[in-house]
């Protein structure tokens, strides 16, 4: 019982990061369709993003109803925010050093 609480409660996390992702996903680029360098890579970087959290929440939730071990969930848990962290950093030098559409 003490490991299926965390377990339910990461993959319920995973997923709502997920379903944002997708929803910022699909908000990308200029209403012609255009879509500008950072476009291209978020888009990328966010579809990532999305097949991480879903396999973080399937493997999470599956845990959680066999009542594994908590340090798995755990481990899960600390990698899906390391390489959220990197797809973020990916995202900031992207968006420093490529054409984003902006100017006057």
């Amino acid at each position: 019982m003490r490991a299926r609480l965390p377990a339910f409660v990461f993959a319920l996390l995973a997923v709502v990061a997920g379903a944002f992702a997708v929803s910022v996903l699909q908000m990308l680029g200029f209403p012609d369709g255009h879509l500008t360098e950072v476009d291209r890579v978020d888009q990328t970087l966010l579809t990532v993003f999305v097949m991480m959290s879903a396999a973080a929440a399937v493997v999470s939730g599956a845990l959680g109803v066999t009542a594994k071990r908590l340090n798995a969930v755990r481990v899960i848990a600390i990698g899906w925010v390391a390489l959220g962290v990197v797809l973020l950093v990916l995202h900031l030098v992207a968006a420093s050093t490529l054409e984003s559409g902006g100017g006057g």
